[in-house]
């Protein structure tokens, strides 16, 4: 995840010590009116479990069984808020366990959600709303459960000790780190290159997004300014000023087609086995935000699938089922594009791709345990109208060059939610493209045989939104809300 940054632990060490005398919901004992709720819960939770529909989106906070977190909401420090502050930040709590009870219990099979809601009295996503309601009323009025709260706000990282200590990290993570050094080197001079002396293995296959009007720095400035309406200044665009900037931002593809393998698709259930429908070619995006210099910045996440990684031969351990590529546009504070930045959906291969007027912090961590920040190339700077391509190569569906496009599309893609990948239709019912550990079935790699001792769980799967850990050797998160403040600075910020 980066260096940590100790001004920006969710919780001052007080709040902890006031904490710590409250065990979980204590408050709450003898409490007849919440009772049947944290039942009701319980129930819930007992019949997700067994279906296996459980979802990995955010992560749960022991003893607020209405409340879910990500990295993001956790960076900030709860002593801080002021009332209409901590108002909005329990909203957004709330708001994100709603959203996952919603996928839990809308991806139950319907024998299974049938017996559920004989046993509540109801339908399940209705009582979950109602029972959302009471406790976080109760709560309110509760001082225990309000020292009891901030110590309990935090992301559990995707990265484990145990595994570490069982696979000798301090030896291993050296082989690791040369293994990365030397692939780094092979790899990253590629981007020193223009676009047309790049080897073409196939056929070039462009994908565009449909197009719109150009929309100047002013006006994201504008439209991004406008969704900060909230008392945490957190911009959240809605309906069509998000699509606006949605498109605004939009990549070309540029793909070296080679075979079906490098062919953009929707994701799918087939029977029992994740797919990916060629057919259908789409680009899913989502939002997230990043802190810089004491702004919330907005970041648009783009991502596609292929439907492999092929295998080259027997020996290779990268390849497998199902590939994809993830790029995020980081918007600065004057609506131009302050950083952009990629990985594979498995977390792997993260690069950056800083705008002008950026530059790299000198590393805090000169060490042979910590990885390292990968600037592939600065990022070319796209007038009004001008998108930016992204080159990738057929087969490894790696990132080749980032530039300004000047052609023609051969096709126009839909954008699409991402979290409809949540709810994909499967049959009678709907199922996650994820599973409850926030990994896709079927697309372990070879390399996991070795790379587990890097503490990564089925290291080159493909993974889900907050699952993401990006460094083999140290630990890096792609949700990481203080990533790029950490990373980079202003240039010619002086020191």
């Amino acid at each position: 995840m980066g260096t940590l940054h100790l001004r920006h632990i969710t919780i001052v060490g007080l709040v902890i010590t006031l904490g710590a005398c409250a065990t979980v919901g204590d408050w709450r004992q003898d409490a007849v009116e919440v009772e049947t709720c944290l039942a009701d819960y319980r129930a819930i939770d007992a019949a997700v479990n067994a279906a296996g529909t459980g979802d990995a989106e955010y992560a749960r906070i022991e003893g607020f069984p209405y409340f879910r977190i990500d990295r993001f909401l956790a960076s900030y420090e709860f002593k801080s808020f002021d009332a209409a502050q901590r108002t909005a930040w329990i909203d957004r709590l709330v708001a994100r366990d709603l959203d996952g009870r919603s996928v839990e219990i809308g991806n139950l099979p319907p024998g299974s959600r049938a017996a559920l809601e004989a046993e509540l009295g109801g339908n399940a996503t209705d009582r979950s709303k109602a029972c959302s309601a009471t406790l976080r009323a109760f709560d309110h009025r509760q001082k225990s459960a309000h020292r009891a709260l901030p110590p309990r706000v935090r992301v559990p990282d995707n990265y484990s000790s145990g595994l570490r200590l069982a696979g000798f990290y301090p030896l291993s993570a050296l082989a690791v780190n040369f293994g990365f050094s030397r692939w780094k080197a092979n790899y990253l001079p590629v981007f020193d290159k223009a676009s047309g002396a790049l080897p073409v293995k196939g056929r070039l296959r462009a994908y565009a997004p449909a197009p719109q009007d150009a929309l100047t720095p002013t006006a994201v400035k504008d439209l991004v300014d406008a969704s900060r309406g909230n008392a945490l200044n957190i911009p959240e665009p809605k309906g069509d000023d998000a699509g606006a900037l949605i498109t605004a931002f939009a990549p070309v593809w540029q793909i070296d087609t080679a075979s079906d393998d490098d062919l953009i698709g929707t994701p799918g259930w087939r029977g029992t086995k994740t797919t990916v429908d060629t057919g259908q070619p789409r680009t899913y995006v989502r939002f997230s935000h990043a802190h810089w210099q004491g702004r919330v910045l907005l970041q648009i996440n783009y991502m596609i699938w292929f439907p492999s990684r092929p295998k080259q031969s027997s020996f290779d351990a990268l390849g497998g089922h199902i590939d994809g590529v993830t790029w995020r546009v980081t918007i600065g504070p004057d609506g131009r594009p302050l950083a952009y930045d990629a990985i594979h959906n498995c977390g792997c291969y993260h690069l950056f791709f800083p705008a002008p007027g950026l530059q790299a912090k000198p590393a805090t961590r000169p060490s042979p345990y910590y990885e390292g920040t990968v600037i592939a190339a600065n990022a070319p700077v796209p007038a009004p109208g001008e998108r930016l391509v992204i080159r990738l190569a057929s087969t490894t569906h790696y990132l080749q060059h980032v530039g300004i496009w000047e052609g023609a599309s051969d096709i126009t893609y839909p954008m699409a939610d991402y979290h409809d990948l949540r709810r994909l239709p499967a049959g009678e019912r709907t199922r996650s493209l994820y599973g409850p550990d926030g990994i896709v079935k079927g697309t372990e790699r070879g390399e996991r045989y070795w790379l587990w001792a890097m503490g990564i769980k089925n290291p080159g799967a493909m993974r889900q939104w907050g699952n993401h850990a990006t460094a083999f050797v140290g630990r890096r998160h792609f949700d990481d809300p203080w990533l790029l403040e950490e990373t980079f600075e202003p240039a010619g910020a002086i020191r």
